[in-house]
């Protein structure tokens, strides 16, 4: 969990460090989880585009990471990029997200489009080849905001990964919106996975919720 984390590249917000996904604590612990059954959402694949990373290295990753998970016999669902959204956006609309959610990508317009043209494409050969379920966001819940869904489509866009997934619906989850608590797991962070002293118990923060429902950080 983070703004703008990657799955092949640390990075950070608003002073927040994210080691990337791929070499993050999470892979330990699915090693030594003995779940019945363990449901994967991998979304949010076009972060590392923004760091200027290549499509074909992303999706090697993002390969890698569905590879893991399926050996652990998890259900994995695969969200797809928001091509159209993204193809809509004007240069200086591009110019005033990339400095607000990315300042140091230096990517041009068409370049950017180019990347996530492509990785999309492999998205779909990597959901066809690993037998997996795709999502792909209606063009209609973005707004000005091209690459996040507004708010009010958040929990059918949950109910719609579930369901794909064929699992029952969390009990938790539900439309009303609580400000304290978006705040309160919007300031959540994970240890720093960084540090070179760091050991398995260190490499992730359990949250426990008054609904019962548990976090983990990794």
């Amino acid at each position: 969990m983070g703004p703008g984390r990657a799955y092949g590249i640390d990075s950070g917000f608003m002073g927040k460090k994210f080691s990337k996904i791929f070499s993050c604590g999470i892979w330990e612990s699915l090693r030594h989880e003995n779940n019945n059954r363990t449901i994967a959402f991998v979304t949010d694949v076009g972060n590392d585009l923004a760091y200027e990373a290549p499509a074909e290295a992303v999706l090697e990753w993002v390969t890698a990471c569905v590879v893991r998970l399926q050996s652990h016999q998890a259900q994995v669902v695969l969200t797809s990029l928001p091509i159209t959204p993204l193809e809509r956006l004007s240069q200086m609309r591009f110019r005033v997200l990339r400095g607000l959610l990315f300042p140091k990508c230096r990517l041009k317009l068409v370049d950017f489009l180019e990347r996530a043209q492509e990785l999309n494409e492999g998205l779909l050969k990597l959901a066809g080849s690993r037998k997996i379920t795709i999502f792909t966001v209606p063009n209609a819940w973005y707004g000005l905001d091209p690459i996040h869904p507004r708010r009010r489509f958040l929990t059918q866009m949950w109910r719609e990964l579930f369901v794909l997934s064929d699992a029952s619906l969390p009990v938790s989850l539900k439309p009303e919106f609580s400000l304290p608590l978006a705040l309160y797991l919007r300031c959540l962070s994970a240890p720093n996975n960084h540090s070179k002293a760091r050991d398995e118990s260190h490499s992730f923060k359990r949250v426990k919720l008054f609904d019962g429902t548990r976090i983990m950080l990794y």
